[in-house]
């Protein structure tokens, strides 16, 4: 399922990707697959930033990083720095902030 949804996300079809990503979560969390449902999640967060649901896409890379914690998965530090960069996009896409 999450082979599938990476497809469709490289063909722009996100909604698609999305649907057979949230097919694939469930499945990974049943067997016990950690390191496979932080990928997953990391998937639908990359959809949520580029469709500009940034606050979503936060929420998925906090899960994805704390999942990374929990099993010692090597892209602890890549998933970590993207959860900072969306924080920041999001941070500067608020509008009450003001001109900077």
């Amino acid at each position: 399922m999450n082979n599938i949804g990476a497809v469709y996300n490289g063909l722009g079809e996100w909604q698609r990707a999305l649907e057979y990503f949230g097919q694939a979560l469930p499945i990974r969390r049943e067997v016990g697959d950690r390191a496979g449902e932080a990928v997953t999640r990391y998937n639908v967060a990359m959809i949520y930033r580029a469709r500009g649901e940034l606050g979503r896409a936060v929420a998925e890379l906090e899960q994805v990083v704390e999942l990374d914690r929990q099993v010692g998965h090597p892209d602890l530090q890549s998933d970590t720095e993207m959860l900072l960069r969306v924080r920041q996009e999001l941070a500067g896409s608020d509008p009450g902030r003001g001109p900077r």
